[in-house]
Formats: C-alpha cells, structure tokens, sequence
C-alpha cells in the first residue's frame, strides 16, 4: 500500500475511530440494550461497507464530513 493511499484513508479512519468511541459510549450508558442494538445496527452495516468500496469509490477530503 502506498503512502498515498494511507494518507487518503485518515478521514475514514478519524470518522470510524470517533464512531466507535461513541458507540461503546453510549452502549454503556444505554437503559435497554435491545434498543440501542436496533438503533445502532445501521451504522455498524454501514461502516464496514464504506471501508470496502473506499478504493472503488474516491471522494475528495472536504465531501466526508
């Protein structure tokens, strides 16, 4: 893998890092897990998903947040 390649990657890598970060935050501070597993389910589909089509689907710096 290239460096630029990595450095094209730091965006998606600081979003996922910060959603996770929430994630767990809010999973543990969550009243009834069932719900925050349906709440949360579509964006732990979608992040995998935006980590395999990266390469395949290249957007500029400025259109990821």
């Amino acid at each position: 893998m290239s460096q630029r390649s990595n450095d094209a990657d730091r965006p998606l890598l600081a979003a996922t890092l910060l959603v996770a970060v929430v994630c767990l935050w809010s999973y543990l501070d969550a009243r009834d897990p069932l719900t925050w597993w349906m709440e949360a389910a579509p964006v732990l589909i979608v992040y995998p998903l935006l980590w395999g089509v990266r390469r395949r689907f290249r957007t500029r710096g400025c259109s990821m947040f």
